[in-house]
């Protein structure tokens, strides 16, 4: 093996390392958008008094074909503490 052939050895992992980090870079952009996309369009963000219950089965299944948001455990709800 010459000189010319385990350089060229040498920087392929690097190249793989280099290209991986940019793939998994872009993985976690589009999910992090594909996440904010879903909020940003769950019918129960833009409904006023949307931490009462809904006055009909209707308005409950608009607002629940959206991404369901993490309620508080009943612990957290307790402290008063106001969560979005």
């Amino acid at each position: 093996m010459s000189n010319r052939d385990s350089i060229h050895q040498d920087r392929e992992p690097a190249i793989h390392r280099i290209a991986r980090s940019i793939a998994d870079a872009v993985t976690e952009d589009r999910q992090v958008q594909r996440i904010l996309i879903e909020l940003r369009m769950n019918p129960a963000r833009y409904v006023y008094g949307a931490r009462s219950a809904p006055d009909t089965y209707t308005d409950f299944l608009v607002w629940t074909s959206g991404l369901l948001l993490h309620e508080p455990s009943a612990r957290e709800r307790a402290s008063g503490r106001d969560y979005p």
